[in-house]
């Protein structure tokens, strides 16, 4: 219930309580996603922390924020000064309104394309946005949302109407009422073995939609509110959930909003990392698994292998038994075996005949060695795999990150990955830019080509761009001067082709870490486009190409 509704509009109660007569002293971002806002009363100051995250967002009340000395960018400078007259939720959406004195308004939408956005209003219209708005909240800003009212009768028929499992034709027929109180409402009516809902006799469901109406007017009420810690999430309500009480490995209960988000923003972000940490690992090691199966199976495969060493043997044979047969300088020769067939072999023209007979003996040697090689090979595949097999069990049955950690150190031959050695990078193999003055800025096209671009093409004294706390494209400006620094519009010049080619390409304004190539490095066994940098400055850009450029360079 973290996005719910009725979760959105406990925080719009809480902000009205605590900002009405405040007035706005500051308002500014220093990462993605998230807006600050400072109000001031005489000397006291109060801040609301919006985070427009995507599955987490929220807008809440701070004791304290620390506004970085760099790297920050102000927003909605014709506010400052202006008195709170109140806070508001849209009756059904998503949306929270701050209402200030002089008529203009800060909208905070938590959804929409992204994680949501902030609109600055005046007169119903956008004045200005937190990032880039493309209408798609104009049908709430002008009140042309629509929300219907339902009577009992309409309900029924349309729960009749659906035929789907009883929680999610409740959600359909609800929307809502979100899954969680529909699978909670289910619960307490002892209907979650039903086949279907749309079968109900009219007092069952009656009794269900009182136990809806009970559930949502509790949420509605809620002062104390739960965090349900499942085995593979972390569940946030604004009421007891008995239909979680078996699943839970852990509830903890809060009486202040603002903690229980929090604590359940810092569960699920450290639930992502074990998430993601546990996909890495089962990705490398069935990769490996696949490989080695493939090497195995033409290990096994060793017929054909014998078949060429048997008749390399016979044709050195042959020629030995032949030479004077043979003439030095022939590109081949046929002869009779010792079954009276004619055979052709090929001769290479520069040897005599004995060298062109021992070459062949060395041929059969060969295959012969790489037989025997290979049977040591497949003794060292099946051992690996069954280590393999034991590491996927281990890893799914881990519970927490160290586990999974342990797993990664112990192991490190299998999650170290060996690049297979290439020719340097070519300007060419990349996106190609120039910026101001004409400086050359070559940026990646995916993860292999952002090593490429690092690791074999970029020089020590080159400067390095990728944008800060997003996934995107390697860039480099290329610099040979060693003794002094490109000007400053050529590194924002790259540093606004990093921040394009960016997760954060949507935003206004993008935080971009650059630094010299020689401090830039690739850990033993990273991902693939993976490195570190080992010390950086960051500057605030907007996200595009130089003029005249193409997005599909």
């Amino acid at each position: 219930m973290i996005r719910h509704y009725l979760t959105f509009a406990h925080e719009a109660l809480l902000l009205d309580e605590g900002l009405r007569g405040w007035h706005l002293a500051e308002c500014w971002s220093q990462e993605k996603n998230a807006l600050v806002l400072r109000f001031i009363q005489g000397r006291e100051s109060r801040f609301v922390e919006v985070a427009l995250d995507p599955q987490l967002g929220y807008a809440l009340m701070r004791d304290e924020i620390h506004r970085a000395r760099r790297n920050t960018i102000d927003f909605f400078g014709g506010l400052l000064g202006e008195q709170v007259t109140g806070v508001t939720i849209d009756e059904g959406e998503r949306a929270i309104t701050i209402h200030f004195s002089g008529g203009d308004e800060l909208a905070i939408f938590f959804f929409g394309g992204g994680g949501g956005n902030i609109l600055l209003l005046r007169d119903w219209g956008v004045i200005d946005s937190f990032t880039k708005y493309s209408g798609e909240y104009d049908a709430i800003i002008s009140g042309r949302a629509e929300h219907d009212v339902r009577s009992p009768d309409d309900l029924r028929a349309t729960i009749r109407s659906i035929h789907e499992p009883p929680s999610r034709a409740l959600t359909r027929a609800i929307p809502e009422l979100g899954k969680r109180l529909a699978a909670e409402a289910l619960f307490r009516r002892g209907l979650v073995g039903a086949a279907a809902l749309h079968d109900l006799d009219d007092a069952t469901l009656d009794a269900l939609f009182a136990e809806i109406d009970q559930l949502y007017g509790a949420a509605e009420a809620s002062e104390t509110f739960y965090l349900y810690h499942l085995p593979d999430e972390v569940i946030f309500s604004l009421v007891e959930l008995r239909s979680l009480e078996l699943q839970a490995v852990r509830v903890e209960t809060f009486s202040r909003l603002d903690r229980a988000v929090r604590a359940h923003r810092s569960a699920s972000f450290h639930g992502r990392s074990f998430a993601a940490l546990r996909d890495r690992i089962f990705k490398r090691l069935t990769t490996e698994r696949t490989r080695l199966e493939r090497s195995l199976a033409n290990r096994l495969d060793s017929t054909s292998q014998q078949k060429k060493g048997e008749d390399w043997e016979s044709q050195g044979t042959l020629l030995m038994s032949n030479l004077q047969l043979v003439e030095k300088g022939s590109a081949k020769v046929t002869l009779t075996d010792w079954e009276g067939q004619g055979r052709e072999i090929t001769l290479d023209a520069r040897l005599t005949p004995v060298e062109n007979a021992e070459r062949y003996f060395r041929k059969a040697r060969g295959a012969r060695d790489s037989m025997a090689r290979g049977s040591a090979g497949i003794q060292r595949n099946r051992r690996t795999l069954e280590r393999i097999a034991g590491l996927l069990e281990r890893a799914a049955a881990a519970t927490g990150s160290d586990e999974l950690e342990r797993i990664e150190q112990e192991n490190k031959d299998l999650f170290t990955m060996t690049a297979e050695a290439k020719e340097p990078g070519t300007p060419e193999r990349f996106r190609k830019f120039e910026v101001a003055g004409g400086h050359e800025v070559y940026a990646g096209k995916n993860a292999a080509n952002n090593d490429e671009l690092t690791v074999r093409f970029a020089r020590p004294n080159d400067y390095w761009f990728h944008a800060r706390g997003s996934s995107g494209s390697h860039v480099v400006l290329r610099w040979s001067d060693p003794k002094s620094k490109p000007p400053r519009d050529a590194i924002r010049g790259a540093a606004s082709i990093a921040a394009y080619y960016s997760g954060a390409r949507g935003a206004k304004m993008v935080p971009v870490a650059y630094t010299l190539k020689k401090h830039v490095r690739k850990p033993r066994g990273a991902a693939v486009g993976a490195v570190m940098m080992e010390r950086e400055e960051v500057v605030m850009v907007e996200p595009k190409l130089p003029p005249g450029s193409s997005d599909d360079v």
